[in-house]
């Protein structure tokens, strides 16, 4: 039984053999014979079909997770920049707020300086000439031309002519310009 069993193993071998032989030097193909089987048996066909239907669509699906991939990317990228943006506004904006605030209250201390000038300038003017401009020496230029500018012209040029004759003439220019 042992010599049948190695007759039969070397017979094949042997077939093996010749049928690579064959089919190494394209007299016969085994390889093609069954290759056109494949190809052109239905059922076979069918499963060609579909494994490479399942190949492009793996190919679609790894391509459509990169690009997902890209867009999670691309939309944390836009999370980043609209909350750096979001920040740079509220920054903006809480400086928007104190500039008002800082306006508001200038606007206030001008309104508050623009009165208490009036109220001088209407008690000077109540004053004689000469003693308003006594008392307008010891006062600093921009004041006292925020006054003169306020008075009406008479009682103006009556000051400006009882006070010093070079502090007037400066005065003057001031005004002039």
């Amino acid at each position: 039984m042992k010599k049948a069993l190695v007759i039969i193993i070397i017979f094949f071998v042997f077939c093996g053999l010749v049928l690579t032989l064959l089919d190494v030097f394209e007299i016969w193909s085994i390889t093609g014979m069954v290759r056109e089987a494949i190809e052109t048996h239905p059922r076979i066909e069918h499963y060609l079909h579909a494994a490479e239907d399942r190949a492009e669509s793996e190919e679609e699906i790894t391509l459509l997770q990169s690009q997902l991939e890209r867009a999670r990317e691309e939309k944390e990228e836009i999370g980043r920049i609209n909350r750096s943006m979001e920040d740079l506004l509220d920054r903006y904006q809480e400086r928007i707020d104190e500039l008002e605030t800082n306006l508001e209250e200038s606007w206030e201390e001008i309104e508050d300086r623009e009165e208490r000038i009036r109220q001088i300038a209407r008690i000077y003017s109540q004053m004689k000439p000469d003693e308003a401009a006594t008392v307008l020496t010891e006062l600093d230029d921009d004041l006292v031309i925020e006054l003169v500018l306020r008075w009406e012209d008479r009682f103006a040029a009556r000051v400006l002519a009882e006070m010093d004759s070079q502090r007037s003439a400066r005065l003057t220019r001031i005004l002039s310009e």
